[in-house]
């Protein structure tokens, strides 16, 4: 009986306090920067292009046997 008093009261006491919540943002990691910056975006375009090229050209070199 006691315990459930207790839990009345806990609960009432939660109602009247107002919540709270304060979220802090993180700064962006040097990697996220990193990822983020317009340099690194030409060079993932660039590098995936030339990748792509590239697995194009061994493909055709074992599937064709091409030079």
């Amino acid at each position: 009986m006691k315990e459930a008093a207790a839990e009345a009261e806990a609960e009432e006491a939660a109602k009247e306090k107002p919540s709270v919540t304060v979220t802090q943002q993180e700064e962006p990691s040097h990697f996220e920067k990193l990822k983020a910056s317009r340099e690194f975006q030409a060079f993932k375009q660039s590098f995936t292009k030339n990748v792509d090229g590239l697995r194009s050209n061994l493909n055709d070199i074992v599937e064709k046997n091409t030079p």
